[in-house]
């Protein structure tokens, strides 16, 4: 099948969730080729109808696709597309000049299946299937009370225990409602946990959802490729990509969450989490409430500096 016929691949998963380990396993597949991250989709699908009267002009259809490439994400690619490497005449509408941005990629690393991985499309799904509607979903799964403890930590996320976890749930409960819209055979559910487990198993499984063969550098070449990959970010939130995914890191909460933030935890998100089979943890404890007053107090504290420095 021409590789413009294949459907495209979208990994979705919260943020500090694995997708970047993932989407790099899948990108040293042999046929498969996933960027970093494109995050301009949900922006011009909404200002499609003007971006579509552009696209339907020949003579206009050059200035939608140099914006595209001129996107913050995009001109950060390990490599990115020149003008000269996109086949303008098939850029009639916003989805397949998404199409061909992303056919360029895969050719230039002699791939025939394209995808994308951004964390953010979580709650955009509807948006990606009525762009593609014949892609294949892989929705990755951490454990919450892990995926908070992460977030806590970079610069981008919320300042808080709890305000981590809901950002989780939240998005994890969206992104679930609208890939069940969708047909089974195009959506896979994985686990982060289970991956880490048994990651040959688990990308065996994987191959057989999207079709290809299982291919050993899958789990062999994701570390070597990383830095190139994700460039001068792995230094600054993607350090722990230099090496096998360590199982240790993947249930830290269990080691690091006291008993109160645990029965916090359950409280606020035990309903996901025992729907996705996670252990509850410590569901109760007699300082729960003190440590919510505690969590409460430190996100309101943190936070001020940010909403000072957004209003001078």
């Amino acid at each position: 099948m021409d590789i413009k016929k294949k459907p495209p691949i979208f990994e979705i998963g919260v943020a500090r969730s694995g997708t970047t380990i993932l989407s790099l396993m899948l990108d040293s597949h042999p046929r498969i080729a996933i960027p970093y991250e494109s995050h301009f989709f949900t922006e011009y699908y909404r200002h499609r109808e003007s971006i579509n009267d552009e696209l339907n002009q020949p003579e206009l259809r050059q200035n939608v696709v140099e914006r595209i490439l001129n996107e913050k994400y995009v001109k950060g690619w390990d490599y990115t597309p020149s003008i000269e490497a996109i086949d303008l005449s098939n850029c009639s509408n916003l989805a397949e000049t998404i199409r061909e941005l992303y056919v360029a990629y895969a050719r230039h690393h002699g791939k025939d299946i394209w995808g994308d991985k951004t964390p953010s499309y979580i709650t955009n799904i509807d948006v990606l299937n009525n762009l593609f509607p014949d892609a294949k979903y892989i929705h990755l799964v951490r454990d919450g009370r892990d995926v908070a403890l992460s977030l806590m930590q970079q610069w981008f996320g919320p300042n808080d225990f709890i305000t981590a976890l809901n950002f989780w749930k939240e998005r994890i409960m969206v992104g679930q409602k609208m890939l069940a819209m969708l047909p089974p055979d195009r959506v896979f559910l994985l686990k982060m946990e289970d991956l880490a487990e048994a990651p040959e198993e688990r990308l065996h499984d994987l191959c057989e959802f999207l079709e290809v063969d299982y291919a050993p550098e899958m789990l062999t070449a994701f570390s070597r490729k990383a830095a190139n990959k994700v460039g001068n970010r792995i230094d600054s939130h993607h350090a722990g990509l230099s090496g096998p995914i360590d199982i240790g890191n993947v249930t830290k909460w269990k080691k690091v969450l006291s008993g109160p933030d645990q029965a916090i935890a359950w409280e606020y998100a035990g309903s996901i989490l025992n729907e996705l089979g996670y252990p509850p943890g410590t569901k109760r404890h007699w300082a729960k409430n003190i440590f919510k007053v505690k969590h409460r107090l430190t996100e309101a504290v943190k936070a001020r500096p940010r909403r000072l420095s957004r209003s001078t």
